[in-house]
């Protein structure tokens, strides 16, 4: 998708879909991510935060720990195009810690 606006109504389409079934948080979180993505790209930084910190809540303790690396890595370059510097490597540290675990 070359237009940030078409994907992000795409995928608030996708996640508004997958709510109405059950065990489905994984899916929740892979669309909030790409939404996410697609709002960082389109310079809507405070609903990117916002869709990828609801990731972050979705996702269990023992969840997908990709998906959580892929948020936090996703907070890191928001906060960073924000000028919130500290923020951006406390979230960048934390998506390293979670793929050093991966081997």
């Amino acid at each position: 998708m070359d237009l940030p606006e078409e994907g992000i109504q795409q995928v608030r389409g996708a996640v508004d879909i997958f709510k109405q079934f059950d065990n489905t948080v994984e899916l929740q979180a892979k669309c909030l991510i790409n939404l996410a993505s697609l709002l960082r790209r389109d310079k809507q930084l405070d609903a990117a935060e916002e869709a990828t910190s609801h990731t972050i809540r979705l996702i269990p303790v023992k969840g997908n720990r990709s998906l959580v690396y892929q948020s936090h890595y996703i907070l890191s370059g928001i906060d960073h195009s924000k000028g919130k510097s500290e923020k951006a490597i406390h979230h960048f540290a934390v998506a390293l810690g979670i793929a050093f675990s991966f081997n």
